[in-house]
């Protein structure tokens, strides 16, 4: 058992009086496994006299140390079915039971030699198979409700692993990513396959074993010409060339090489699978919102601009003056629209099937929905203007002031206001007013300034003129009108079974 221990570049340090190792999980568990059987002893380790590193081609790796009865002791440590001959029918038994079982298994063999030849290579030939080791790394508790996530939100999870294919196989019927009807395939079957033969196959196979680096890259070329979408993790200098070949490349954090960092779109701080899955859903989530605030801030927008166009077209004039334009881009449309970015995602935001790359931002009714409130913001802007304009109220004179006045106020507190219809497709009784705080304080902060600016002195720094209280009442009234058309709309579009925005 001993020998284990000689061919790992773990370290074991005495602390108080016990031994703590640093290195790869793997080597780690081996000694600290050897440390507590007695059957180690890192103070007693012979100096090691040559090292063939572990690679993922010959899949082991070897020392040379000096034998204690003469000549030099060579140790091998790899992979079950690079080291053990085929004959050796009870340990394949073993080796199966345990890959069944979901353990790594590594091998171990020896010889020794006179002298060390010039041909290292030559070093890992004739050797004595001496034992097996099984190891257990647990999936992270919370990968299996990840890969039932990212299955639900439609995405295809796939393994790849330096794994024996039994023990691959194990751990994704584990986790769900291995299913009945699904395929297996090791790197030996996989480089038998014609590209052609991969791309038919490609959406059946869920887990890769012990595949090489090309391999990897003919997996994601593959699933690319299927059409899908790719998303790659990696932590290697050999997995770089997928990680950049894939649509997502994405390194880990702590284990990831630089090389596969440099190479990846995205860095994985904490190397949880979790982790990506919950970034899909912050990334639903943000593009949703950019598809809110397009159509908040684009709905006052296009009917800022054929409010003005009608006007002149008509002949009453322009409707609004630079400074109330500015106004409500700026301050009423302006600060509400920073709360939707505070917009939380609904429930069911990981049960929708991915967001085609292709998708328009204004597509799933967004124009619709844009057609449908800039038409509205039209109409009772115009009244507005038409009455300040044209009517007279309470003995007040009728004036282009006036008229320009009551545009101002309809449309500031109406796009102001619309903040709330743009947050879902729900219902404003349903979302409430407060269940997003920014956008309620914000709006309410708008609202107070609008009012500061149309009943202060100030209102001449906007072109604002004093209104009668008649007047207020009806822009007050017209500005709301836009929360019953957009309730009527959403209505329907629930009838309709529609989704849009999300």
């Amino acid at each position: 058992m001993y020998k284990f221990g000689l061919v790992s570049n773990a370290t074991a340090v005495k602390d108080e009086g016990k031994w703590v190792t640093h290195g790869d999980p793997t080597e780690t568990a081996i000694i600290n496994f050897l440390i507590a059987h007695n059957s180690y002893h890192p103070d007693k380790n012979p100096p090691r006299l040559l090292e063939l590193p572990f690679d993922s081609t010959r899949k082991k790796m070897t020392v040379v140390v000096s034998n204690e009865s003469g000549g030099y002791l060579v140790i091998t440590k790899g992979a079950f079915d690079r080291l053990v001959p085929n004959h050796f029918s009870k340990a394949h038994n073993i080796h199966d039971t345990f890959a069944e079982n979901a353990l790594r298994v590594l091998a171990l063999s020896y010889k020794v030699i006179e002298e060390i030849p010039e041909n290292h290579q030559s070093l890992e030939e004739d050797q004595t198979f001496l034992g097996i080791i099984g190891m257990i790394d647990p999936p992270r508790p919370e990968s299996k409700h990840a890969v039932a996530e990212a299955r639900t939100a439609g995405i295809i999870p796939v393994m790849i692993t330096g794994d024996h294919a039994l023990t691959a196989k194990a751990i994704a019927q584990e986790l769900d990513i291995y299913r009945e009807g699904d395929l297996v395939v090791d790197g030996i079957t996989l480089a038998n396959m014609t590209d052609e033969e991969l791309k038919e196959k490609i959406e059946k196979i869920s887990v890769y074993a012990r595949v090489s680096p090309e391999d990897k890259l003919r997996i994601v070329k593959a699933w690319q010409d299927k059409k899908h979408i790719v998303a790659m993790t990696g932590d290697g200098v050999n997995d770089a060339p997928s990680l950049r070949a894939a649509d997502v490349g994405t390194a880990m954090g702590i284990a990831g090489t630089e090389v596969a960092k440099n190479a990846s779109d995205i860095i994985l701080a904490d190397d949880n699978f979790a982790t990506i899955v919950s970034a899909i859903a912050e990334g639903r989530r943000v593009y949703i919102n950019i598809k809110r605030t397009i159509y908040y801030l684009l709905s006052a927008n296009v009917a800022e601009i054929l409010i003005m166009l009608f006007g002149a077209i008509i002949g009453w004039g322009l409707p609004l003056t630079g400074m109330q334009l500015l106004y409500i881009n700026v301050l009423a449309d302006g600060i509400p629209g920073f709360g939707l970015s505070r917009e939380t995602s609904d429930k069911y935001i990981m049960k929708k099937p991915p967001i085609d790359v292709n998708e328009s931002l204004f597509s799933r009714g967004v124009s619709q929905r844009i057609l449908t409130s800039s038409t509205t913001f039209i109409i009772i802007s115009l009244i507005g203007f038409y009455i300040g304009r044209f009517v007279e109220i309470a003995g007040t004179t009728p004036s282009m002031q006036v008229g320009q006045s009551m545009t101002f106020l309809v449309l500031a507190l109406a796009s102001t206001y619309h903040i709330f219809n743009a947050r879902s497709n729900d219902s404003i009784f349903k979302d409430g007013l407060y269940s997003n705080k920014t956008i309620f304080w914000t709006t309410i902060i708008s609202l107070i300034i609008t009012f500061v600016f149309t009943l202060t002195p100030l209102r001449t720094f906007i072109d604002v003129v004093p209104l009668t209280t008649t007047h207020w009442l009806i822009a007050i009234l017209l500005s709301l009108v836009i929360f019953i058309v957009i309730e009527i709309e959403k209505f329907i579009i629930k009838k309709l079974n529609k989704t849009f925005l999300a």
